[in-house]
């Protein structure tokens, strides 16, 4: 494979030729569903860097060719669970982590095809659950409103620009509100052969899970994934910014005459720790996350207690991929405050991504125990146990 000028569309790096499959190869080959051959042949490129596997084969397409050429009454043969056995497994799994808050929390379920998942949640007791899918015109309108959770089960792998799509699926995000969704991501090695690539079920796009991450972050969500299929996005846990120090006003001009001459000016005081932390968290929260770990360290230097910037501090480190810092770093806040229920949640996320499963429990139930209206903890709280095979544990949460 040659990497040539083609970028990649998650992150913009070179990519390569992949190769190419039929039209018609589909998911349930291996099960011996195979379609006559299409003598259409789809070329895929991999990304050199995050690992994006890709077709631009369907980028100039319309709804309607989709319609037309893949989304038509041939579908059900290669994908027969889209009829409605995924979308109701799919509420059924959204139930298990979400039913505490069926009585004020709204859904989106975006690409949800017919709407069969929401008309599911909604027989199950959710107050407000609606679909967005722009193949289906009762369903094509984007939602003017924000939701307290998008689900997007098996749709980013369908869409020609998935950054757009991670986009809008952002911006219908509440600010206190969260995504989960599935797509299934690549295996360590990946061939032509991989069942998964199969451009007759409208498979555009695979991802790696350094991709998906890469995908989230420009919106200010970091990914979370409880195995290769079934993923998490959510904002960043931080404190609300506080206010910036008042600048010092500039002397007027009766100020400047009454100013003695000829003498060094009086060194201002030092900015307050507070103002110093403002900043850093402004940085932080605008991604520039560099900047925001120099002034979390600032204010560290004056006051080696501060937990918010020891946790932040750790905060960022983990989304920089140094999780043994990360983990360092946020003990040291609990140590100072072990009342701060996301501080343990965000403990909870390294250790989770450093494998530390049983750890991560004990984290989430600390958080839970601390603030049990926490739903981002509760939600990988049940996915552990239940991947620890400790499902009963899942009924009584803290």
């Amino acid at each position: 494979m040659t990497a040539d000028t083609v970028p990649c569309k998650i992150c913009g790096a070179a990519t390569a030729d992949f190769g190419a499959v039929d039209f018609n190869r589909n998911c349930l080959e291996n099960q011996g569903i195979k379609l006559p051959s299409a003598d259409r042949p789809i070329p895929y490129r991999r990304c050199t860097q995050c690992g994006y596997l890709f077709t631009r084969a369907f980028d100039a397409w319309e709804p309607a060719d989709y319609q037309r050429e893949i989304y038509n009454d041939d579908y059900l043969v290669i994908d027969p669970d889209y009829a409605g056995a995924r979308a109701i497994a799919s509420a059924g799994v959204v139930e298990s982590i979400f039913g505490a808050y069926k009585a004020n929390w709204s859904i989106l379920d975006y690409g949800g095809g017919s709407g069969v998942l929401a008309a599911e949640l909604l027989r199950r007791g959710f107050h407000a659950a609606s679909t967005y899918d722009p193949f289906n015109p009762l369903f094509s309108e984007l939602p003017k409103t924000r939701f307290d959770l998008v689900c997007c089960f098996e749709t980013l792998e369908h869409v020609p620009d998935p950054l757009a799509t991670i986009g809008r699926i952002a911006s219908l995000v509440s600010p206190t509100g969260m995504v989960v969704f599935s797509t299934l991501v690549q295996p360590k090695e990946v061939d032509l052969d991989w069942w998964y690539l199969a451009p007759r079920n409208g498979h555009i796009g695979m991802f790696t899970a350094v991709a998906l991450a890469r995908a989230w972050a420009p919106h200010g969500f970091e990914l979370l994934s409880w195995n290769d299929n079934l993923h998490a996005a959510r904002r960043m846990a931080a404190p609300a910014p506080l206010p910036a120090a008042a600048a010092e006003p500039p002397l007027n001009r009766q100020q400047r005459r009454a100013a003695p001459r000829g003498r060094k000016p009086v060194p201002r005081a030092p900015r307050p720790v507070e103002a110093i932390f403002a900043e850093a968290l402004h940085h932080h929260q605008s991604g520039r996350i560099a900047e925001a770990e120099r002034l979390y360290r600032e204010v560290l230097a004056t006051s080696p207690q501060h937990a918010d910037s020891l946790h932040l501090l750790g905060v960022a480190a983990h989304q920089a991929g140094r999780n043994g810092e990360a983990a360092d770093l946020i003990g040291q806040a609990i140590a100072i405050n072990a009342n701060v229920a996301v501080y343990h949640y965000n403990l909870g996320s390294v250790r989770m991504e450093n494998r530390q499963l049983n750890g991560a429990v004990a984290c989430y139930r600390r958080a839970l125990q601390l603030m049990p209206d926490y739903p981002e903890a509760q939600f990988h709280l049940v996915g552990l146990l239940k991947a620890l095979e400790r499902p009963d544990e899942a009924l009584v949460l803290p």
